[in-house]
């Protein structure tokens, strides 16, 4: 539910995840698992339309969003899971998609403890559940 609550926020509420623009709070997603939701910026201006975005208070907000998505994409490419968001796709469509993508993350790297149980039950040790 939490992973959900988040994925609907972001793609409800954000405007090209402008948290990276701050080292020190782009150095805190490094602890956890960080999932780019990649979205053209086309679908972007469609979806926040009606609101106010500081950035982009300029005379023309898609360009400036373009420029803002290119400056920040080798930010964007160090993330664990890349989502790509389409113009077709609701919250819950995309929140699906970012619950499989983690997921499958996670399935291909788990943790060192998950390795070394299966190992150890691997290698015989019966203590290992």
């Amino acid at each position: 539910m939490f992973i959900v609550t988040i994925a609907m926020y972001l793609y409800t509420y954000a405007d090209n995840n402008l948290i990276t623009s701050y080292i020190t709070c782009y150095s805190k997603l490094q602890t956890g698992l960080v999932v780019y939701l990649k979205v053209d910026p086309e679908v972007i201006m469609t979806r926040i339309k009606g609101t106010d975005r500081p950035l982009l208070q300029t005379d023309d907000p898609l360009e400036t969003l373009k420029k803002l998505t290119e400056e920040r994409k080798e930010r964007y490419q160090q993330a664990d899971v890349t989502v790509e968001v389409t113009a077709d796709m609701g919250v819950e469509k995309a929140a699906d998609k970012c619950i499989r993508a983690l997921h499958d993350f996670i399935d291909d790297n788990p943790p060192a403890w998950k390795q070394a149980a299966a190992k150890a039950k691997a290698d015989g040790l019966d203590w290992v559940n």
